[in-house]
């Protein structure tokens, strides 16, 4: 299972090609920031799904709330697992 989990995903997670400069200049507005890129983030998602020896995920909110990271995963059909009445409100 391990050696079709590493094949079946490629590459890195995270890319800077082009955006170096882009992600020095948001550095200089504010820092420490958390920088988000949608496409990455549903590349990563529908490598997951490709995992045949995976028949159900879930993405766990407190791992990151952030609205935009939730409506990803939302899409890329992954269920949800909450552990308090916050999580599921939010």
């Amino acid at each position: 299972m391990q050696a079709e989990a590493a094949s079946g995903i490629e590459g890195r997670w995270w890319s800077t090609e082009g955006r170096t400069q882009q992600l020095i200049d948001l550095a200089r507005e504010s820092s420490p920031l958390y920088v988000y890129d949608g496409p990455s983030v549903a590349q990563a998602l529908s490598q997951l799904r490709s995992l045949s020896s995976i028949d159900s995920f879930f993405y766990a909110i407190k791992a990151n709330p952030h609205p935009d990271v939730l409506r990803a995963v939302y899409e890329a059909g992954f269920g949800f697992e909450c552990v308090s009445p916050g999580e599921v409100k939010h």
